[in-house]
């Protein structure tokens, strides 16, 4: 997503690991600041709300990232 809708702003990177890590950062943080400017303006009902909202979310992506990873690996051979 990140090389299709933005690639002037993101340095290319030879190296698949370099840009795999570079790119699940930037898709985290992404969705962590839209999740935050939707839902951030509500109190939280305990202290870690927030925390464990933003785990949740990281939890998503990197399953997400791990399921699409074992896919590539299956396709590739």
């Amino acid at each position: 997503m990140i090389n299709l809708l933005l690639p002037s702003l993101f340095p290319k990177f030879d190296d698949r690991n370099s840009w795999l890590i570079y790119a699940e950062l930037i898709v985290a943080l992404s969705e962590a600041a839209l999740f935050l400017t939707v839902f951030g303006n509500r109190e939280p009902k305990k202290p870690y709300d927030q925390l464990r909202d933003f785990v949740v979310v990281f939890l998503a992506n990197a399953f997400s990232f791990g399921i699409g990873e074992v896919l590539w690996i299956i396709l590739e051979y």
